[in-house]
């Protein structure tokens, strides 16, 4: 028994102090001698602190620091997160009467266990009272109860700092001569190393009073308040500005840890937790520990530092603050006494991509050795020293823990007849967002990862801790790798993220183009209705026949293949007229919308070098700034044009030729034209995995600028299909219930919107009730909040909502995702998976694939990508980059500056841009250049 306890308390200063300075580790590890010299300078510093005495004791004996931050807690929202909670397995024969003496005894040698706070003013203060009161509980244990459950919420019960004992204890009579004892102390009063004093503290008097003998245990000099009253006194004036100084210089301007949380952080921390256990296997352990001597660091040390790059890879972020306790008993007086002494260290790193491990593990060394170097500054003053304001929702400093301890394993002690062991049982509450305990044991490593609740859910921390083996794995094989290229992925999640969230290989139409796809349609339903704009309609036929005079009209005036030729034209039937012409003449389009603001018109037409513009009368003006240009009026000049053929024209263009650019902003704070191709719009819409079932039945909108890609999508799914395409006036796209009252005139069955755009278009139709022919709507161009649509899909229930992801680059669209039912009671843009033809990839800076639930930039690769930027070669290059994913040479990858991250059933959340760029009603817009 005694041994144990030995053990015990070994193992209990191994968790508090978090480093490896255990015996063990002295002398089996000679490369950590420099770590020997620096705890004996250490001591030596310490001991330039006076001595603690017996002090005299006043009626207001202030709190300790710490005990004063834990008392302000407590006030504010409550310390159940701060139960320190022992069970015990207790087998044979108990005398509860005998176990309640000696738990009573200790309590009244320890005063910090009965002493209460009062406070006046509010300024807390220590107030000792007798153990007479205490009593041990005793609950048999009924055949309808569950003993977990019961532990659970025997723990949280909560303290009242004012009037209760600091620790209470209650035994469970569990019948066969089996029972568990549980103590529940508020760390108020006492610690991790404070266990192990209590232990054995309990052994030494439980068999005292068996044996009826005298405790062999040492008098106590002194108590807690002494300590508080000692720190009050001599942790002030140079010692502490000393140290105080070195955190300020070392954690200023340190930002919260951004981990990805499944839940949405609540205003005000709750601390609801649980844990899941994992081990890393006897080989790995081994590994480890080979690596420690290698490198000349501390086992705490090196998986501190592959903790670091856990969480730098899961955040995205290379400053990375760690908290991690210490036992702060530096003077020896106070070894033997119960008390709240541990201190708690904030230790900061530079986890930069292009640094190795081995300079980060350095790193981490230096600043754990300087730490504790400067121990004694009591946490809440670097607190108050450093944060300036304080978030509710989070922990200062920093949000996650890291502890290392040593338990020995299947360990007992037997008291004549009564054998004790520790009873394993999960904690319910958490103090920080994450909190990894590591415990070096016989067989390998045992980690336990902590966790709130109300943040992470299970799976995803058992996901986070296969990360962090498969880290630990490709560390030890070589230290001197650059962080950025080590991959945390299993071999299972990469083939699952290529082979089953990216399935997308699938044929389409590589010989067709999309003037061959309009002039088949006009074969197949000439007459019918092609484009509707304010009462004026015009037939497939004759959208083909005077597509087909315009075509041969600026052939003449010089169009040639993948010609730019720009179109500056007001909404009307002529506007299809002319976009239809210039790709039949082999041309390529570059839309300008006449209402842009003068600089933006002339920085497109000079920057596309467009010679030839078609315009008509209402719209030519916004072209005067430009000189130079040949200007074709579809209307003034409409008699010359209609002199022209209307037969097919002899050569179309190829489906791999240029079919339009379309301007959009970019990182650089200027438009930039991104080269689209005739294949790009044909397999968006043609392929072997088709998702819509759309017909010649449909009614369409063009409701958005020809300027923004989301009309390639209104313009060709419509014209493809067969349906009838309605033009929106201008004026109507800016008036909801003008709109609403549009579409249910022409039976519109397709809408395509923007979600901000729809959100004030349904309250139009919601607040009447009226009904609709809408089978379809269409999302794109911004982040969906599928909860605005709960009232929409109630209401029109056959109505698909579907969102779908897109950027310019790509080709419109690049996911696709039905809102259900289900997904409506949703707050997260989610955007589902990649459509047929793309593959979509998360990566992080260094493009190292990222597994679900890490955020991460968003890669497109496939048949949907553009050539490029126009006159952008070196952006081009930047952003279409050599597909590291394909053994596809010609394979390119399109880096979005978007980041999301997967979820587990394979579809993407969506979170937002990367960088400064925002984007409003679909246009994407850097803010720089407003």
């Amino acid at each position: 028994g005694h041994s144990l306890l030995a053990t015990r308390l070994v193992s209990t200063i191994r968790r508090e102090l978090s480093l490896e300075i255990a015996i063990k580790d002295i002398f089996i590890n000679p490369t950590i001698s420099d770590l020997g010299i620096h705890l004996s300078s250490q001591s030596a510093a310490s001991n330039t602190l006076p001595v603690i005495i017996a002090q005299e004791k006043s009626d207001r004996i202030p709190l300790s620091f710490s005990q004063e931050r834990l008392w302000f807690i407590d006030q504010l929202q409550g310390s159940e997160a701060y139960h320190i909670f022992g069970k015990l397995l207790l087998k044979g024969a108990v005398n509860i009467s005998i176990l309640e003496t000696a738990l009573k005894t200790i309590i009244d040698r320890h005063e910090v266990l009965r002493t209460v706070i009062y406070s006046e003013e509010g300024v807390g203060y220590q107030n000792v009272i007798t153990s007479d009161n205490w009593k041990l509980e005793t609950n048999v244990l009924k055949s309808d109860q569950n003993i977990d459950e019961e532990l659970s919420s025997y723990a949280q019960i909560p303290f009242d700092l004012a009037n209760d004992y600091m620790v209470r204890a209650r035994i469970y009579d569990l019948g066969a001569d089996e029972y568990i004892l549980a103590i529940v102390f508020h760390h108020i009063s006492s610690d991790g190393w404070s266990e192990s004093v209590f232990v054995r503290e309990f052994v030494e008097l439980y068999s005292a009073i068996q044996e009826d003998r005298g405790a062999n245990l040492p008098e106590l000099s002194l108590q807690y308040t002494d300590y508080a009253l000692w720190q009050r006194a001599y942790l002030e004036g140079e010692i502490l500005e000393s140290q105080l100084a070195y955190w300020k210089d070392n954690l200023t301007g340190v930002t919260p840890l951004a981990l990805p949380t499944d839940f949405t952080r609540p205003s005000i921390q709750n601390t609801e937790g649980y844990s899941v256990d994992f081990n890393l296997d006897k080989r790995l352990s081994d590994s480890i520990a080979k690596r420690c001597q290698e490198e000349g660091v501390t086992l705490f040390m090196f998986l501190l530092s592959a903790f670091k790059v856990l969480l730098s890879k899961y955040s995205g972020q290379d400053d990375i603050c760690v908290g991690t306790p210490i036992a702060n008993r530096t003077q020896s007086e106070v070894e033997g006494m119960i008390g709240f002494f541990v201190n708690t260290l904030a230790l900061r790193t530079d986890v930069s991509n292009d640094l190795s491990f081995k300079e980060i593990l350095n790193n981490v060394k230096q600043t754990t050795l300087s730490g504790y170097d400067n121990q004694l500054v009591p946490f809440e003053k670097v607190v108050d020293s450093v944060v300036g304001t304080r978030d509710m929702s989070i922990s200062p400093l920093f949000q996650v823990l890291f502890v290392l301890q040593n338990i020995p394993e299947n360990s007992e002690i037997e008291l004549d007849g009564l054998t004790v062991s520790d009873y394993k049982h999960k904690e319910v509450t958490a103090q920080f967002d994450l909190t990894l305990t590591v415990d070096e044991k016989d067989s390998g490593i045992a980690l336990n990862m902590g966790y709130r609740t109300t943040l992470f859910s299970e799976t995803t921390i058992e996901r986070m801790l296969g990360h962090y083996q498969e880290l630990l794995q490709n560390i030890v094989e070589n230290t001197n790798q650059e962080i950025g290229t080590i991959s945390m992925l299993t071999q299972q999640e990469e083939g699952e993220l290529f082979e089953v969230f990216n399935n997308t290989d699938i044929g389409y139409p590589k010989d067709q183009s999309i003037v061959d796809l309009i002039v088949a349609q006009s074969k197949k339903t000439p007459k019918a209705v092609a484009l509707v704009y304010e009462g004026e309609k015009l037939t497939y036929k004759e959208l083909n026949d005077q597509s087909n005079q315009l075509a041969r009209y600026i052939q003449k005036k010089g169009v040639q293949t993948e010609d730019l030729v720009g179109i500056c034209i007001d909404r009307s039937l002529e506007m299809v007229i002319g976009i239809v012409a210039i790709l039949k003449a082999g041309g390529a389009y570059v839309p300008v919308d006449p209402t842009y603001p003068k600089e933006r018109i002339q920085y497109i037409l000079e920057d596309s070098k467009v010679s030839l513009v078609l315009s008509n009368s209402n719209s030519i003006s916004a072209l005067e700034i430009v000189e130079g240009l040949s200007i074709v009026q579809l209307d003034k000049d409409w008699e010359s044009i209609r002199k022209e053929s209307t037969r097919k024209l002899k050569q179309g263009p190829l489906p791999e030729h240029l079919a339009y650019v379309i301007y959009t902003s970019g990182s650089t704070g200027k438009p930039k034209g991104v080269l689209l191709t005739h294949l790009n719009v044909v397999r968006l819409f043609f392929n072997d995995g088709n998702l819509f079932d759309f017909n010649k039945k449909d009614v369409w909108t063009m409701f958005h600028s020809f300027c923004f890609d989301f009309s390639v999508w209104e313009l060709y799914g419509a014209l493809f299909y067969g349906g009838r395409l309605v033009i929106v006036p201008d004026v109507v796209t800016k008036d909801s219930n003008a709109y609403k009252n549009l579409l249910i005139e022409e039976g519109v069955t397709i809408l395509n919107q923007t979600p901000g755009s729809f959100y004030s278009l349904q309250e139009e139709f919601l607040s009447n009730e009226t009904d609709t022919q809408i089978r379809y709507v269409v999302f794109g161009g911004e982040a969906l909040n599928p909860s605005y649509l709960e009232r929409w899909k109630h209401r029109y229930p056959s109505c698909k909502l579907i969102n779908m992801y897109g950027i310019t680059e790509t080709t419109v669209h690049v996911t696709y995702k039905e809102i259900t039912e289900k997904e409506v009671l949703d707050t997260k843009s989610t955007i589902g998976a990649a459509i047929p033809t793309l593959n979509i990839y998360i990566v992080d800076d260094s493009l190292q694939l990222l597994p679900i639930g890490v955020i991460g930039e968003l890669c497109v690769s496939g048949a949907g990508l553009a050539r490029g930027y126009l006159n952008r070669e070196e952006l081009t290059q930047e952003r279409f980059i050599s597909n590291p994913f394909d053994n596809d040479p010609e394979s390119r990858l399109y880096k979005t500056g978007d980041l999301g991250r997967w979820l587990p059933n394979g579809d993407i959340e969506f979170v937002g841009r990367k960088d400064s760029q925002v984007k409003i009603r679909g246009y994407r817009i850097e803010l720089g250049e407003i």
